[in-house]
C-alpha cells in the first residue's frame, strides 16, 4: 500500500511542478513591475539545516539587501554560531530560490503569494524521493520604504 501511494505520488508531481512555476513566473512579473525601490520585511526559512526557524528582519534598497537583523531565535535548535553568516535574500531571490528548490524531478511545492504586492509570502516544498528535505519559507510584515 505504502509504495503505491509514493507510485501515485512520483506520478503526479510532474504534472504540479510546471503548474506551480508557471504561477510562479507570472507572479515574478507582477512583483517586478510593483515592487518599491526599497522595503522592509520578515523572513524565515525552516528546513533541515543550521540557522534554521531563525526570524531575520531584511532592509532591501535598490533590489540589494542593505540590512539584516536577528530578530527571534526561540525556535533555534542549531547553528548560533553559524547563523550571523548566512546572506539573506531580497524578496526577489526568494522566486529564485524556489526555482531552484524545485529543479529536482521529484520535488514539488506550494507557493501562497500577497494578492498586493505578488512576492511569495508562505512557500513549503519537498523532495520525494530524498530524506530531510522538506522546507518552508514564511515572510510577515512587508512594508515599502
Amino acid at each position: 500500500m505504502r509504495q503505491s501511494i509514493h507510485l501515485l505520488l512520483l506520478l503526479a508531481i510532474p504534472r504540479l511542478v510546471p503548474a506551480c512555476q508557471r504561477d510562479m513566473a507570472a507572479h515574478r512579473r507582477a512583483w517586478e513591475a510593483a515592487r518599491p525601490s526599497s522595503y522592509v520585511f520578515e523572513y524565515q526559512r525552516t528546513c533541515f539545516c543550521p540557522a534554521s526557524r531563525a526570524w531575520w528582519r531584511i532592509t532591501v534598497k535598490r533590489d540589494s539587501v542593505a540590512g539584516a537583523q536577528l530578530v527571534d531565535s526561540t525556535g533555534l535548535t542549531r547553528g548560533l554560531r553559524y547563523i550571523h553568516t548566512l546572506a539573506q535574500p531580497t524578496l526577489s531571490e526568494l522566486f529564485t530560490e524556489i526555482a531552484a528548490d524545485l529543479e529536482p524531478a521529484t520535488a514539488w511545492a506550494r507557493v501562497d503569494y500577497d494578492p498586493q504586492w505578488h512576492f511569495p509570502m508562505n512557500a513549503t516544498g519537498d523532495v520525494v524521493d530524498r530524506t530531510d528535505s522538506k522546507w518552508t519559507l514564511i515572510v510577515r510584515n512587508f512594508r515599502p520604504l
